[in-house]
């Protein structure tokens, strides 16, 4: 029977998934072009800023709103978890993008393309990671 409400569950999880990416994305950038165009910061160091920014608040909404996590108590080993997730994705994100520009030349005239592949394949990753590894003790209610 769990497996059931589970099932019926996933597709509004990877709604809300996507709507808290979004809102991280906007974070992200929004942090990242105050740090670029007020703190003068060089855009790699502004990324140092933003991320963490970016990735606490959707740490934050995926717990409140996507994996309903508060009944989790130790908040420390989840986010430090979470973090780690993060991490990986974008080094996947970013490794799928270089990739795909390396082998199929012609697509650095279109980076939106390796760009989406990589958004694509991480944002998969994230939500595995998210639904098994992080917030596994709410992933089957």
């Amino acid at each position: 029977m769990k497996r059931l409400v589970f099932q019926r569950k996933l597709p509004a999880r990877v709604v809300l998934f996507t709507v808290v990416g979004g809102i991280g994305f906007l974070i992200d950038g929004g942090v990242l072009t105050l740090m670029v165009k007020v703190a003068h910061l060089n855009p790699y160091v502004g990324r140092l800023v933003s991320f963490p920014v970016a990735a606490s608040v959707t740490w934050y909404l995926n717990r409140r709103w996507t994996f309903i996590s508060e009944v989790y108590k130790r908040k420390a080993p989840e986010y430090i978890r979470y973090m780690v997730i993060q991490i990986i994705g974008a080094g996947i994100n970013l490794a799928t993008y270089a990739l795909l520009i390396l082998f199929i030349s012609s697509l650095a005239s279109l980076p939106i393309l390796p760009l989406a592949a990589g958004a694509l394949i991480a944002m998969v990753f994230n939500f595995l990671g998210l639904q098994f590894f992080v917030f596994r003790s709410t992933a089957a209610s």
